[in-house]
C-alpha cells in the first residue's frame, strides 16, 4: 500500500487560482471604494464653499435691507427693502441654481469621457 505525503500540483494550482481571484475581488472593491471617496470628499468641499458663498450673499443683503439715505432736503428715507423672508428665499434660490450648475459640468465631463 502507497502512502500520500502532501498535496498534488492539481490542488496547489486551484488554490492559488482561488486566492487569486479573492484577491482580485477585493482589489477591485478597495479600488472602487477609494475612487468614491474622493468623489464625495471633492463634492463636500464644492457644497462648503455654496454654502459660504450663499451666506455671503445673504449677509450682503441683510445690510443692504435697512439702510437709510437723505434726500435732497435733508430728510431720512428708506432706499432699500427687502423682508427677511425673501432675502432666505433669494439665498435659497442662488444655492439651488449653484448646485444645479455644478451637476450640469459634472454631466458634462463624464458625457465627455465617454466620447473619448
Amino acid at each position: 500500500m502507497k502512502i500520500s505525503r502532501g498535496y498534488s500540483l492539481i490542488e496547489m494550482l486551484i488554490v492559488l487560482f482561488i486566492f487569486s481571484m479573492i484577491a482580485l475581488i477585493s482589489l477591485s472593491f478597495l479600488s472602487s471604494s477609494a475612487n468614491s471617496f474622493f468623489q464625495i470628499n471633492s463634492k463636500t468641499d464644492n457644497l462648503k464653499q455654496l454654502i459660504v458663498a450663499t451666506e455671503v450673499i445673504r449677509d450682503d443683503l441683510v445690510h443692504a435691507s435697512d439702510k437709510l439715505a437723505r434726500n435732497e432736503f435733508g430728510v431720512k428715507k428708506q432706499i432699500f427693502f427687502i423682508s427677511p423672508f425673501l432675502i432666505d428665499s433669494i439665498a435659497s434660490s442662488i444655492l439651488s441654481n449653484f448646485i444645479s450648475v455644478i451637476f450640469c459640468f459634472d454631466f458634462i465631463k463624464k458625457f465627455n469621457c465617454l466620447i473619448k
